[in-house]
């Protein structure tokens, strides 16, 4: 399975990891479970999104931390990483198309993000 990361993702990953070192190892942890094909187990809170975000899935790394991702048969595409208080997407989130490849959040806070 390829994985992709959108450069927000990349981003906000780096911003995070340089105030939580540990997220690093906790990422690589999870990151087997997609590797394999295994399903994630339960304290990562698993599921899927609803409304205009229904290609994606958003999964708990720790606490407040928030992974939005799309798997397809051969594609995992980890989107966004963040806090839930800081950077949940809103219900004016929309993706164009149907596989997901570009999406424009509005953030709480007011902040429209783009992501790839």
């Amino acid at each position: 399975m390829k994985i992709d990361y959108s450069r927000q993702f990349l981003k906000d990953f780096r911003r995070l990891s340089k105030t939580r070192p540990a997220l690093l190892e906790e990422f690589a942890a999870m990151r087997k479970f997609f590797e394999s094909g295994d399903a994630l187990p339960a304290k990562y809170t698993d599921h899927a999104l609803k409304g205009r975000l229904r290609a994606y899935r958003d999964c708990h790394l720790r606490g407040d931390i928030v992974i939005i991702y799309a798997r397809q048969t051969d594609r995992l595409l980890f989107a966004s990483i963040g806090s839930s208080r800081a950077s949940a997407p809103t219900a004016s989130c929309l993706v164009d198309g149907i596989q997901p490849t570009r999406i424009s959040c509005r953030f709480a806070g007011g902040i429209t993000r783009h992501l790839r």
